[in-house]
Order: C-alpha cells, then sequence, then structure tokens
C-alpha cells in the first residue's frame, strides 16, 4: 500500500473520530412521542445564542433554524427558480398610485389567521411599518425611516403607503430577494407596549403552517409542529392541501460535517445545505436513497446559486487601478484547468457578474455571449471571448469519468455556461509588458519599480468553496509567473479589511442578489453613490468603481418597478460597461450539492420537477416541505448503525479506489483537526480515550497491511 494512501487513511480516521469527541453532543434520537415517519429533519448549521429568542428586527437575529421556513411569513415570497414573486400575504402586487411612485397599495389576503388564533390585517402591516421606521437600532430603521412618509388602513385588507421620495422599487423591500426579508408583519396583539428591541416575542406566534413545539436549550435543534388550522395559515389561503404534509420538522446542527454525513448515511437527516463533491460520493455509496436536483449522475447538485462566484479588485491599488493589468489576469488563467480543480467543473462558468439561474441564461447570458462572440474586442482590436469553453470543460469533465455531452454545444452551456476570457498567455504579457512591467530569467513578474510582483488574495475562513476558487487561481497566476498567495481571514476581520479597502483582492460572491428578472440590484452594486476612498467604510462597492456612464443606467433601472419589462434590455447594457472595464473578474455560479433522503419522504424538487429551489436554510423552504408526501414504500432503516471505529474504517476501506481523487489535501485535513482541537471543553477525558482508541486501531491497521 502506498505511504501516502496510510498517511490520508490516518488522517481521515483521525479527523473523524476528533469531530466526534470534540463536537457538541447532539442526540440524534427525536424528542419522546415524535414519529420518525412523520418528521422532516433538515440540517441547521448555526447555533442559536439565544434559543428564545424570536425577535426577527434585532440586528443578528437567527431564522433559519425553522423561523422562517416554517411560521414567519412575508408578504412577498419568492420562487427562485424560475425568478417570480409569489403572493404570500398579499394577494396581489403593490399597486403604485401616481407616476412617480411616491404613493402606493398593497392589499392582503383575507383569512389569514396568526397561529394564535387572531386574524391578520392591515393593522398589523400599519403597526410594523411604523414600528420599524421609529425605533433606531432595528435592521430596517435606516431605510424606512428615511423613505416611509405614512403608511394608513384603508379597510381591514389594503395598507396605502405614501413614501418621502419616489421609489419604484418598495417590493424589494417588503418581498424575498433570495435568503429572506429583514421586513416581516408582527402581530400588533402581542408587540404593542412592548420594548421592541428587548422583546424576545417567546413563544412565536406566526402565518406560516407550522408553529413552534420544542427548542434545545443549548440551541442546536428546533422542533416545528403544523397547526392544527393550517387551512388559515398563508400557504392554506393560498390553496395548498397540507393534510400529508409532515406534521413535525425538525432543524438540528449535528455539529461537525463529517456527523451530519453520518446521521445522513444512517436516515436521521432528510435534508442537508450543503455537501462537497468529496462528501456526497461517500453518502451515495453509502446510502442508496440518497439523491439530489439531478438525482445520483452528475452533476448532481442545483445550479440556482444566489451568487456568483468573482475575484474583487480593489480598484484604487496599483497596479489593480490598471485595466490592462486585469485583462493581462484574466488571459492567464487557463479557465479549463481552474474549474477542474477547483469544483470537478461543478459551476456554470460566467464572464459577466450575472446570476447563472435557468432565466437568467435566457435573458442576459445568452444575448451577451453573441455580442462578446461577435462584437467586443479590447481597444487594440484584441477578441479576449472564448465561446469554445463550455465544451473544453465537457471533455475535461469527461475525462474525469463523468458522462456528460462534449459535442452538443448548447447542452453543454447548460451545464458549464456560455463561455470565458482566452488562455493567452502570450496577449496577457503583452499587456504587462505595455505598463513597464518585466519578465526575469526565472519567469517572474516584477513591477516597473523592479520589485517581484506579488500580491494576496483573501478568502473567509471556512468558506471552502470560496478558499478553493482562491487556491485555483493563485496557481494559475504562479504559473504564469505572478506571485499570489492565499490568506484565509476571519469573517470578523475580513468584513472591515472590505468596507475600509483593506485588501487588495478578494474571493467571494460580489454581487449577490434575487433571481429576479430585475438586474438592478446586481448592477447597483457597482452605484458610485456607494463609493468611499480607502479608510472610509463602504457598505457596497468595495472594489471602489467609478463610471458615470454606469451610473445614468443604474439611476435608469432603479426608476422602475422590478416588473417592469424594459428591465432586462436596459441591464444589458450596464453589464456591458462592467465587462468592458473588467471591474470585477466573475467566475461563475457554484453548483450546490443538497442532497436528500427519500427513506421517509418524496415529492423533493428536481431537475425534472424545479417547482423550488432546494434550499432548506432559505425561506422559500416552505414551499418544499408541504409538497411532501409519505414515501409509498419507504425503505427500512439498517437494523445497525454506523456508530464504531471499526465500522467506519470499514466504510472508508470501501472507498480506497477514490482516494487520490480526494481534493482535500493532507495538509487541510491536519488543519481541520487542529481546529477540532481547539474545541476541548469538558468531555476532554472521554476525547482523550477516544483519540488512544483510534490511535490504535490505525496502528491494527498498518501493521495487517504491512503483513
Amino acid at each position: 500500500m502506498k505511504k501516502g494512501f496510510l498517511l490520508a487513511y490516518t488522517a481521515i480516521i483521525v479527523t473523524i473520530v476528533f469531530s466526534a469527541a470534540f463536537a457538541p453532543v447532539v442526540n440524534a434520537e427525536l424528542p419522546e412521542g415524535i414519529s420518525r415517519e412523520e418528521t422532516v429533519i433538515a440540517s441547521f448549521t448555526s447555533v442559536m445564542a439565544d434559543p428564545y429568542n424570536f425577535n426577527p428586527i434585532v440586528p443578528g437575529h437567527l431564522r433559519n433554524q425553522g423561523w422562517h421556513q416554517c411560521a414567519l411569513d412575508v408578504l412577498w415570497e419568492i420562487n427562485v427558480s424560475y425568478g417570480k414573486y409569489i403572493n404570500e400575504l398579499a394577494r396581489a402586487p403593490p399597486e403604485p398610485l401616481n407616476e412617480n411612485y411616491t404613493k402606493w397599495r398593497i392589499y392582503l389576503r383575507e383569512g389569514v389567521y396568526w397561529s394564535d388564533g387572531v386574524e391578520f390585517t392591515s393593522e398589523d402591516v400599519v403597526f410594523t411599518l411604523k414600528l420599524l421606521a421609529s425605533t433606531p437600532g432595528n435592521i430596517v430603521y435606516s431605510f424606512w425611516n428615511s423613505t416611509l412618509k405614512d403608511v394608513v388602513a384603508v379597510d381591514r385588507y389594503t395598507v396605502d403607503l405614501e413614501l418621502k421620495r419616489p421609489f419604484a422599487k418598495i417590493q424589494n423591500y417588503l418581498g424575498c430577494q433570495a435568503y429572506t426579508v429583514n421586513t416581516v408583519p408582527l402581530p400588533e396583539h402581542i408587540w404593542k407596549g412592548q420594548d421592541p428591541l428587548k422583546f424576545k416575542f417567546y413563544p412565536p406566534v406566526g402565518t406560516g403552517p407550522y408553529v413552534l413545539k420544542d427548542v434545545d436549550p443549548n440551541g442546536y435543534w428546533a422542533l416545528w409542529e403544523k397547526r392544527s388550522d393550517w387551512e388559515r395559515s398563508s400557504v392554506g389561503r393560498q390553496g395548498w392541501d397540507l393534510s400529508k404534509a409532515p406534521k413535525y420538522i425538525l432543524y438540528i446542527n449535528y455539529g461537525t460535517k463529517e456527523k451530519f454525513l453520518l446521521e445522513m448515511i444512517n436516515h436521521n437527516l432528510d435534508i442537508m445545505f450543503q455537501f462537497s463533491p468529496e462528501e456526497w460520493d461517500t453518502l451515495r455509496e453509502q446510502n442508496p436513497n440518497a439523491t439530489a436536483w439531478y438525482g445520483r449522475d452528475f452533476p448532481w447538485g442545483c445550479y440556482d446559486d444566489g451568487c456568483i462566484r468573482d475575484l474583487a479588485f480593489n480598484l484604487e491599488k496599483y497596479p489593480f487601478n490598471i485595466t490592462d493589468v486585469r485583462w493581462a489576469l484574466a488571459l492567464s488563467v487557463n479557465i479549463v484547468e481552474f474549474t477542474t480543480s477547483w469544483y470537478r467543473g461543478l459551476s456554470r462558468i460566467s464572464p459577466v457578474p450575472m446570476l447563472t439561474y435557468g432565466r437568467h441564461m435566457e435573458l442576459y447570458h445568452l444575448p451577451l455571449r453573441e455580442w462578446l462572440t461577435n462584437e467586443f474586442t479590447l481597444p487594440d482590436g484584441y477578441k479576449p471571448f472564448d465561446p469554445d469553453v463550455p465544451l473544453k470543460i465537457a471533455r475535461a469533465v469527461k475525462e474525469q469519468g463523468y458522462n456528460v455531452p462534449t459535442e452538443d454545444l448548447e447542452k453543454a452551456m447548460d451545464l458549464f455556461g456560455i463561455g470565458w476570457w482566452k488562455y493567452d498567455p502570450e496577449k496577457a504579457a503583452e499587456l504587462l509588458e505595455k505598463h513597464g512591467f518585466k519578465r526575469d530569467g526565472d519567469g517572474k513578474w516584477h513591477l516597473p519599480s523592479g520589485e517581484l510582483w506579488s500580491f494576496t488574495i483573501y478568502s473567509e475562513k471556512g468558506a471552502v468553496p470560496e478558499t478553493r476558487e482562491a487556491i485555483a487561481l493563485a496557481s494559475q497566476w504562479n504559473k504564469f509567473g505572478i506571485d499570489a498567495k492565499v490568506q484565509e481571514v476571519e469573517s470578523a476581520v475580513l468584513g472591515p479589511a472590505h468596507g475600509n479597502g483593506n485588501f487588495e483582492t478578494s474571493v467571494g460572491s460580489f454581487p449577490c442578489n434575487s433571481p429576479l428578472d430585475d438586474p438592478w440590484g446586481l448592477l447597483d452594486y457597482f452605484n458610485q453613490k456607494y463609493y468611499k476612498p480607502i479608510g472610509t467604510y463602504a457598505t457596497s462597492n468595495i472594489i471602489r468603481y467609478k463610471n458615470p456612464e454606469i451610473q445614468t443606467i443604474i439611476d435608469e433601472l432603479e426608476s422602475k418597478p422590478p416588473i417592469d419589462p424594459s428591465l432586462p434590455s436596459i441591464g444589458l447594457e450596464g453589464f456591458k460597461m462592467v465587462i468592458k472595464d473588467l471591474a470585477i473578474l466573475a467566475i461563475g455560479g457554484q453548483i450546490r450539492i443538497m442532497p436528500y433522503d427519500t427513506t421517509y419522504w418524496v415529492g423533493w424538487p428536481t431537475a425534472k420537477d424545479p417547482y423550488n429551489n432546494a434550499a432548506c436554510h432559505r425561506s422559500a423552504a416552505t414551499y418544499i416541505f408541504i409538497n411532501l408526501k409519505p414515501a409509498s414504500e419507504a425503505v427500512a432503516p439498517p437494523s445497525v448503525v454506523v456508530e464504531t471505529i471499526e465500522e467506519m474504517q470499514q466504510r472508508i476501506g470501501n472507498l480506497t479506489g477514490k482516494v487520490d481523487n480526494l481534493s482535500v489535501s493532507i495538509s487541510e485535513l491536519q488543519t481541520s483537526v487542529a481546529a477540532q482541537i481547539s474545541m476541548i471543553n469538558s468531555v476532554l477525558i472521554l476525547a482523550v480515550i477516544d483519540f488512544i482508541v483510534a490511535i490504535i486501531a490505525v496502528l491494527l491497521v498498518i501493521r495487517r497491511t504491512a503483513k
């Protein structure tokens, strides 16, 4: 057996042991009296600092423990797959009452009741908006205080708003854009007279189809029960039949990713957000009932990523303030090598910072492909776009052993995007030399000053896809002769660094926005009104981009409601300007592998039935749960679950042929182990015992191998 495999084998075992020993102890068993056959178990990857605080307007409040998926409703939810609003508590889109969009009317859905039996009415909306506009410190105070002039109840189900300024995007602030929405109606009969920032709102009362039944005092899980009067919930009033929907929804944090994986193998987790390709490999081999968006075939996961992955340049730091330098960096990246090493090709590559939802592919990406292929050139006439990239990636992915179309361009584009920039190191060198950069005898690039060109790529610590992206980019640029380094930074440090401009380059999601047809939220990221010089905090436009021409387009987009049919054509012109300046190095939309276990429940959204997005952490997960039905023939869970080191060793042994494909290096695993060690707490003695057992097990394996 190869020495490298033994090291990997040892590292994996030790990582699993430590993840079990040092992670918080979370019982996989359901509370007494709760039937597994009646319960959907969903992943919750955070921890509630105060499990009994359900105040949705205070900064730092958590909602993804089931609060906004099961009970907390909004006026307009969003169907991510189709990029369309769902009239949830409202029964229609907002109606403008004048031409300059300072007056609006909202029609509420009739017959919706709070879970305590009180009817939801216009008085709740009026109370909420006045509260938000007059309470400094709440999460949307700044917007409503500067925007809302007056709000009145016309009748029991009609609300009129008057704004201090023209604003056509009012639905964006009252409706969900992707993950959740900050403006949520509150029940006046409960909140009236309370201190808005100190009130815990426990037990929570909502208009959704579930109510809180129990919560873990340590903050690791929340259990929700279907309302007995679900017909009077918002989804019930929309016409949904919840008679066969799950009785219980359990959102649970099992601790480490290894523990989540183990519990899903053992059918103690029905939906997960999200697994890496390596974790998915293990899951689908060990759990025959595990499936995903594309079933059990490549590319498995869902393309509807709410963010575009990219590299942000600090446009006020030399030499990234030079457009030719940015183009040189783009043309020195072999996108085929990059995407296959980054995430196995699991990405719709995009040369433009626009989401790669199916709807956006039609409205934006395909028209831009035609323009990029036939018209776009750099100032010297050079055409930088490579329209054959989708087929090139498809061929590289096929070489990895996956069955993908390699000659059908349309199908390849559906999987891998419209194309990207050419890999042309010679042109990249020409652009750099034009500005005085020089290459030494070892192929290393030097600045015009003679100093070795070296820069740092920031990545948020713990954000695995982003760090992989940074490493893959750095590898490409090092190959070209640029000394690019990756530095993982804690989110608490990275945010201020971005805001104050204390970075050179950074990978991440700049910008994120909704899947609506309206591109305003994406292009507004480049708005000059957010520009701040380095050292002054910027809330958006952290790249410090300035272009008066694009400002005109952003202003025009802002002047139109989000359902205006002219928005895509206007937005296309804005994206062309961003491309010409290469203001940001867009990479593409990442596939999210969000698996389901079909042992107990069927009806999950898939590529064949894309009725909504697969993400269980978003507020729209409501529409997943109410669509589920009990499995007609449930596969019996294994009689013996995986609990011992020996059993896990056997499972790992079954995967030895795939070890060489693991993209996580030994050093990364060692780092993971070190991170887990830092979690030592009151279970230290038991942990040490487990570690000794693991070492003995490893030595026995090595001894048997040596024989």
